[in-house]
């Protein structure tokens, strides 16, 4: 479910135990507060991780600012207290470095309000943002050495790509503190501010980008991401691709960006009414901005009302014709009464994208607690058959119907840790075969994708780096990825394929060393 939204002229303030969280207009602030020195523990890192999940699934945080508490100090570094006290060195610093890569491949932009002096894991916070407004009379610096230590958060490997490596180990070797001023000639931040003002200055820049096209600016940052760590052709390549992709807002341009070969095909759906849940965000939404792409008309549901109405809100200023419904798949009533309302709204339901579902819990089967088994169940699962039971007759009486249920890789090979979402998904595959088999002789199919790791929610996970080396392509898949096979697979061209799952994982699932 998305985060809270904020008007333009109300701020929204979330407390942690190390930060503050608020978000206001089109951006949000993240302020590390950990007084005197905001100085980085095991907490804050895990604060950090959650307060950016929560934003990037906001769609109206069009930007993030991360600054600390005070005026003297950004971030000091690792409390060194804190960071070695539990013994366990190296998840301390894998897990960082995995929140660092998070800010780096954030696909908003992160700007740092460096409000104060900036020395160690501070520094290393700074880089990894996108972008970097100093205070005129701070501070920035390595400074790990002068402690007979190394830095442990990416700094030997940001600092030489942003400055040159000459002048990089001189400052990591001698643990030097750079004057602002040194900071701007080095280019290791992009302007100065005065006292007092920083943030401000962050802030009137977060307005500025809360005014591009969002789309836009995450294919940028990751093609600048990608680009920076690949070969000249291969970086060619990644923007190529960020620009074909376009920006999924505009239906003209959603066209478009279906692949080539599908256009081609000619799909044959223009005026069916499909119904794609959990379509306010993410795959689901890329599901819908598809379909409608296609010509479908589309039936928007979600237990977010709000969101629901927002995705049928860019269909129809983009052409295309659709309409947002609030509903939560777990509740019988709620499903039969959205669905007489979208059958008297825009007429019967010809496509069901099943795509409702969620990781509630994640943690050993020694650890599960029943409530969570079931809630897991009750959402991927039975919400599927509800909504399924509620167009499939109607479906049969016509004697055509194209059924899509949202299965995952974990599914097919297990995850750890994710016993209930793995059991669900299998379930939902044996579910998708057996309505393939009752619905056949009906011209009504039903088959089920199986999504790997699929952006930007894979980059959620600490886990994420280790998870795309099992991946065959050595990359994450794109909400269009899977959003084009459903199209596929909802088409006439589709109409001898039923009770199939179609891994969606760039080879994922196959044996790779």
């Amino acid at each position: 479910m998305r985060s809270p939204r904020s008007s333009s002229k109300e701020s929204v303030t979330m407390g942690f135990e190390t930060l503050i969280l608020a978000r206001e207009e089109s951006y949000a602030v993240i302020t590390l507060n950990r007084p005197p020195a905001n100085a980085i523990s095991e907490t804050l890192m895990r604060e950090l991780n959650g307060a950016l999940s929560g934003v990037q699934t906001d769609d109206s945080v069009r930007a993030v600012i991360i600054t600390g508490a005070g005026d003297k100090i950004f971030c000091g570094g690792a409390d060194l207290g804190s960071a070695f006290s539990g013994g366990d060195i190296d998840h301390f610093i894998r897990f960082g470095n995995s929140v660092m890569r998070k800010i780096e491949r954030f696909p908003k932009p992160v700007i740092a309000a460096i409000n104060g002096h900036a020395m160690g894991g501070g520094c290393e916070i700074a880089m990894a943002c996108h972008l970097r407004l100093l205070k005129e009379t701070a501070r920035m610096g390595q400074t790990e050495s002068n402690l007979g230590i190394i830095p442990g958060y990416g700094g030997t490997q940001r600092l030489p790509r942003l400055i040159g490596r000459t002048k990089a180990l001189e400052f990591l070797l001698l643990g030097t503190q750079i004057p602002a001023k040194e900071c701007l000639e080095l280019r290791l931040v992009n302007r100065l501010c005065k006292d007092g003002e920083t943030l401000n200055d962050a802030k009137a820049l977060a307005r500025q980008l809360g005014k591009r096209a969002p789309l836009a600016m995450a294919a940028i940052i990751k093609a600048v991401d990608e680009g920076l760590e690949a070969p000249m052709a291969r970086s060619i390549d990644v923007e190529i691709e960020g620009r074909r992709r376009g920006h999924p807002g505009l239906l003209r341009q959603a066209r478009a960006r279906v692949q080539g070969a599908l256009i081609a095909m000619d799909l044959g759906i223009g005026g069916k009414v499909a119904l794609v849940t959990g379509a306010a965000r993410s795959l689901g939404k890329a599901d819908a901005l598809t379909l409608a792409a296609e010509g479908c008309k589309l039936a928007i549901v979600d237990l977010n009302a709000e969101g629901a109405e927002e995705t049928a809100k860019e269909i129809n200023s983009g052409g295309g014709q659709a309409r947002g419904y609030g509903c939560d798949i777990r509740d019988t009533a709620q499903v039969q009464a959205v669905v007489a309302r979208i059958e008297k709204d825009l007429g019967p339901v010809d496509i069901c994208v099943n795509n409702a579902g969620m990781i509630y819990t994640v943690g050993q089967l020694k650890d599960m607690r029943d409530e969570d088994w079931e809630f897991n169940l009750a959402v991927n699962l039975t919400g599927t058959m509800k909504v399924t039971r509620a167009v499939f007759p109607g479906m049969r009486e016509r004697r055509w119907g194209r059924i899509v249920c949202m299965a995952s890789i974990a599914g097919l090979m297990g995850g750890f840790g994710q016993t209930a979402y793995s059991a669900t998904k299998i379930g939902v595959i044996g579910f998708a075969k057996s309505v393939a088999l009752e619905g056949a002789r009906y011209n009504v199919t039903c088959n089920a994708v199986a999504p790997g790791i699929i952006a930007p929610n894979a980059s959620l996970s600490p886990l994420y780096e280790r998870m795309v080396k099992r991946v065959a392509m050595q990359k994450e898949g794109e909400p269009e990825d899977v959003a084009n096979a459903i199209a596929f697979l909802c088409s006439e061209r589709a109409r001898y394929i039923t009770g199939a799952v179609l891994p969606i994982t760039g080879g994922m699932d196959l044996f790779t060393f």
